[in-house]
């Protein structure tokens, strides 16, 4: 029987065999779960990119597209059919042309358009990826879709590309913004230009202000010649309103207010002042609270004040008009005891001393009330605006009740409840009477319309009011003098009483003028814009009205010490400038009476030869200011021309204000015509006194 043992060394090639097709199995079962694995993995990035709500596509290595997501066939309004298998080429190569796009806008296609296309594609192959290019895919309606578009070449591990993957997304809807945002912006900015107005913006780090180009031609510059700067800005404020803007925006850095709003003049480039409202607020600040940014708005209301300004003349000479008649009768009740006085002096020559001292002394004190009378309707009717002092509130009402009582129905009683030097405040006197005259003027008609009766009634009361931080009315932390103008006249309804501040309201009866006219319109701009104060008022119809007013408070200033009694006298020579042959006259002899020489002139011309011809010998001119021929202000001019250390006192029956403008700081004093002897004496010797201390 033949041996059956199989050799070693087949044995041995069997097992070899054997762990080999084992080897292949696993390597296949291997091969199997990659291909497995990848084909999930695919899956999954097919299921990602198919949920993205960005189009998604891929292509092969010669561009024709091979898979896209449902975005992609939602943005190009089409089927897979009609995208599988076609280039790319043909959602960005369109015939040259206007086209319609998705946001609304007609897109101009040019050859230019083509060549930045192939630009792109060019980067593609040099860098192997486009991110975020903004352009347009043509859609099968043929209506251009705005995308931006992303791209990826993909290649093969020796760096052969074998397709490519790309995103578009929709940008139609960020368009549609950026064009809402562009029409809003083009139309604030005529909103701007038609208003006067123009946006700044302050980097506080850098002290860069950004202006919007409105201000260049506003203030008359080019571009670039306005430095960017807050420091630029403020050095061109008014000296007289730098004080009152700067503060007004420190207390909004101080947190103070939630914003802040002043009004102050700008020079312009040709050196005119216009007037600026400035409104602004802080949007950021560092941890330390120091500013970092503020933005604003600046407006040129030069136009609305020269009309503010207008309106307060009108309604002074308004105010005036209504008092005319019962100043009238009133100073003719003055004059017929004047008259009356000195003709019984003239008719009773060798009367005896005393009875002749009686009515001399009667006419002189009734003349001293007519001039107090004309002196108190010139401060009503006085046209300053800026200038603010002390002002005793109850010295205000005591000269504008005085006026209502000698001008109106003296049956409605005028109550002033307040006493000398109890409340004052920091304001322009002139306005403070004009705004407590328009008030009273109010008061007396809706008085009368009702019916003046014993009862009727004006009251004036006041007290102080502390506000710690900014309050409801947008008054600033401070001490104010609170006023209360009451009456019981006719009072308002509630419509009426909310429209009586709007300047073309009015309830005025034309047959009669009487009611509410654009006077507390004026009261109003007087109170909130010229002296940052409050104003509202309460009103019964049938019952009557109160006002309410807030004035900053004030510490005045002790009283001045009177000077001496005795008439002074001394042996210089004074020329005596006015066209009132009368005035020379009695000037003439009381001057004479005290030791003066004394020169006269009876106009300009005059004036001016005399004192050529006497330059040496005079110590003092005293010069009226309105004359024939040639004004006050000119004769001066040419006096300082020709002595410019010569003493000048100013007569005058204008008001100081008025009649200094121009030589304030040249002339040495001022007198208000009709003046009594001894304060006219007594200014005389004090200007010839410091002129001898000036040469000395």
């Amino acid at each position: 029987m033949p041996d059956s043992k199989i050799p070693e060394k087949q044995t041995d090639d069997f097992q070899c065999l054997h762990k080999r097709i084992s080897d292949l199995e696993a390597e296949n079962a291997a091969l199997k779960s990659c291909e497995q694995n990848l084909r999930d993995a695919i899956a999954y990035v097919a299921k990602v990119l198919g949920a993205s709500l960005d189009s998604v596509l891929l292509t092969d290595e010669k561009g024709d597209i091979t898979w896209v997501n449902r975005s992609l066939l939602d943005l190009m309004q089409c089927g897979k059919s009609d995208v599988l298998g076609k280039s790319t080429a043909e959602f960005f190569w369109y015939a040259p042309g206007v086209y319609t796009s998705t946001d609304g806008e007609q897109v101009e296609i040019d050859d230019s358009y083509r060549a930045a296309a192939g630009a792109v594609m060019q980067e593609l192959l040099e860098s192997g990826r486009i991110d975020h290019w903004e352009t347009y895919v043509r859609r099968f309606d043929g209506v251009l879709v705005p995308v931006e578009f992303s791209l990826v070449l993909l290649t093969a591990e020796d760096e052969t590309p074998v397709g490519s993957l790309a995103l578009f997304r929709d940008m139609t809807g960020h368009k549609k913004v950026e064009n809402a945002l562009r029409e809003s912006e083009q139309m604030h900015k005529i909103a701007l230009e038609e208003a006067n107005e123009w946006v700044w913006d302050w980097h506080a780090d850098k002290d860069h202000v950004v202006y919007t180009p409105k201000v260049v031609e506003m203030l008359g510059y080019e571009p670039g010649e306005i430095e960017p700067t807050r420091d630029f800005w403020e050095s061109h404020i008014h000296p007289d309103d730098l004080d009152a803007a700067l503060k007004d925006k420190a207390d909004h850095v101080a947190g103070k207010t939630d914003y802040f709003e002043t009004e102050y003049r700008i020079r312009t480039k040709d050196g005119n002042w216009r007037w600026i409202l400035d409104h602004g607020r802080i949007i950021e600040r560092r941890p330390d609270g120091s500013v970092m940014r503020a933005v604003g708005t600046r407006v040129d209301i030069t136009e609305r004040k020269m009309l503010e300004e207008q309106l307060q003349v009108s309604h002074r000479m308004e105010s005036i008009g209504t008092l005319a008649g019962g100043i009238a009768h009133d100073f003719n009740n003055l004059l017929t005891v004047i008259i009356g006085c000195l003709d019984i002096l003239e008719r009773n020559p060798d009367a005896p001393p005393a009875h002749r001292k009686k009515h001399v002394d009667k006419a002189l004190a009734t003349s001293r009330k007519a001039a107090d009378l004309i002196s108190r309707l010139q401060a009503l009717s006085r046209d300053t605006t800026h200038a603010k002092e002390s002002v005793d509130v109850y010295a205000c009402i005591k000269d504008v009740f005085n006026v209502l009582e000698q001008t109106t129905d003296r049956l409605i009683e005028k109550q002033n409840t307040l006493k000398a030097d109890q409340f004052h405040a920091l304001v322009n006197k002139a306005q403070l009477n004009q705004v407590l005259l328009n008030l009273g003027t109010n008061a007396v008609q809706s008085i009368e319309q009702k019916g003046v009766t014993p009862g009727s009634y004006l009251r004036v009361s006041a007290g102080y009011h502390v506000i710690d931080k900014p309050d409801t009315k947008g008054l600033s932390a401070g001490r104010y003098v609170h006023i209360r103008f009451e009456d019981n006249g006719i009072g308002m309804s509630e419509e009426v009483r909310r429209k009586a501040f709007d300047p073309l309201f009015s309830t005025r009866n034309r047959g009669t003028e009487k009611g509410l006219g654009m006077g507390l319109a004026n009261v109003y701009a007087i109170v909130r814009r010229d002296h940052n104060g409050y104003i509202s008022l309460d009103s019964i119809e049938g019952e009557g009205t109160t006002v309410h007013i807030y004035l900053p408070a004030s510490r005045h200033a002790d009283a001045a010490p009177m000077g001496a009694e005795d008439d002074a006298g001394g042996k210089e020579t004074i020329l005596l400038v006015d066209d009132e042959e009368q005035i020379l006259e009695v000037a003439r002899e009381f001057l004479r009476h005290q030791g003066y020489s004394v020169l006269t002139a009876a106009d300009g011309e005059t004036a001016l030869s005399v004192f050529s011809a006497n330059r040496d010998r005079i110590d003092l001119v005293v010069l009226d200011l309105v004359m024939p021929r040639m004004s006050g202000l000119m004769v001066f001019e040419q006096m300082m021309n020709i002595q410019p250390d010569v003493p000048v006192i100013i007569c005058s029956g204008q008001c100081e204000e008025t009649a200094m403008e121009g030589m304030l700081e040249s002339a040495g004093a001022f007198v208000k015509k009709p003046y009594r002897i001894h304060a006219f004496l007594q200014t005389i010797r004090t200007v010839l006194d410091h002129g001898v201390e000036k040469k000395a």
